[in-house]
């Protein structure tokens, strides 16, 4: 059996809030209640509210002193409260022709409070609705200059965290509005009032919940697609930077590698001249002592002088070749004996 409410009214106010993110009803579900699913409790001298656990609250018949008074009673229970609740005004009025809307009036048989309880559904969806596409849309304004920015570039990392930050709002409203709020799916009242179904079909279409939801899914789709593609290209970017570095390095390794190997062909080089370098003395000093005295046999040096193998031993050896361009020892042994003089022949007597 219907209970009937405001029986001496013709007319009752309603107005539904947007409180925060969460509303705690453990401790209220506890006390005394007109209805669940969703809850019903009484407030101000002949009102009620119905409260909805993803923080809404639909008030039934107060003025404005009650409702500020009841809204300070939820404060405690609403977690992330926020500081604007969005909010929704409509006006009951009875008529035989139920389900009518028109301008924010709706027109009931009866104030039963089944019917307060569908009303209450489709005007908590109304507000949370409205409260995500105004944060839909600040997300947009944000997203704006970035997609404007791609245009020129695509190298600017500064959007990286901001994409971020964007992509998580965006997946927590859809989480909210999917798993909390439950916008499509019908209460669970019409499985145990049917008849109720009309009025709440009239309601939803009227306040466009539906049209609505697939909009809003539709921009924050909008906004995970254009987030993740952002993203993925400054991953690209940054990967192909890391490529680069990775190339220069191998090119300054490849340079280094050179730069050894000259070296040690230079050292070995430098090392095989002055093994070899006593040899060239020998055949120079030959040479210009036959210049001298062609027909003169080959001047000794006072210095022994050594064959070509036995120079390279010597020098092995001693690891240091004694004889260099500025040192004495090297111009003496360089030096060239004049020829020696025939001799006299003897006169004979």
């Amino acid at each position: 059996m219907q209970k009937i409410l405001f029986t001496h009214q013709d007319r009752v106010s309603v107005r539904a809030l947007f409180l925060g993110g969460s509303l705690d009803l453990k401790s209220l579900e506890r006390t005394s209640h007109l209805a669940t699913l969703p809850l019903v409790v009484t407030a101000g001298d002949r009102g009620c509210a119905v409260l909805f656990r993803y923080g809404a609250a639909v008030l039934f018949g107060l003025n404005e002193v009650e409702e500020v008074s009841f809204l300070g009673y939820l404060t405690p229970l609403v977690s992330e409260p926020f500081a604007t609740p969005e909010t929704e005004a409509a006006v009951l009025m009875l008529d035989e022709a139920a389900g009518k809307v028109e301008n924010g009036v709706i027109w009931l048989r009866e104030f039963a409070i089944e019917q307060f309880q569908i009303v209450a559904d489709v005007l908590a969806k109304s507000v949370v609705l409205a409260h995500y596409e105004m944060g839909t849309a600040r997300i947009f304004d944000q997203i704006e200059p970035f997609a404007e920015g791609l245009q020129r570039t695509t190298g600017d990392e500064r959007w990286g965290k901001e994409l971020l930050r964007q992509l998580g709002r965006a997946l927590s409203i859809q989480h909210k509005i999917v798993g909390r709020v439950e916008i499509i799916d019908k209460p669970e009242l019409l499985w145990d009032v049917p008849d109720l179904e009309r009025i709440y079909l009239r309601l939803e279409n009227e306040y466009e919940i539906r049209e609505r939801q697939v909009a809003l899914e539709r921009k924050l789709d909008l906004i995970s697609r254009t987030a993740e593609t952002a993203l993925n290209l400054l991953q690209h970017n940054t990967g192909l930077r890391v490529e680069w570095y990775v190339v220069i390095l191998i090119v300054v390794e490849y340079f280094a590698v050179v730069v050894r190997a000259v070296s040690e062909a230079l050292r070995i080089y430098y090392f095989r001249l002055l093994l070899i370098f006593p040899s060239h003395l020998l055949a120079t000093r030959r040479m210009m002592n036959v210049a001298i005295a062609p027909n003169s046999p080959i001047v000794q040096s006072p210095h022994p002088i050594a064959t070509p193998n036995e120079a390279e031993t010597q020098i092995a050896a001693a690891e240091v070749n004694p004889c260099t361009l500025t040192s004495p020892d090297c111009f003496t042994w360089l030096k060239i004996s004049p020829a020696p003089k025939k001799p006299t022949p003897a006169v004979m007597p």
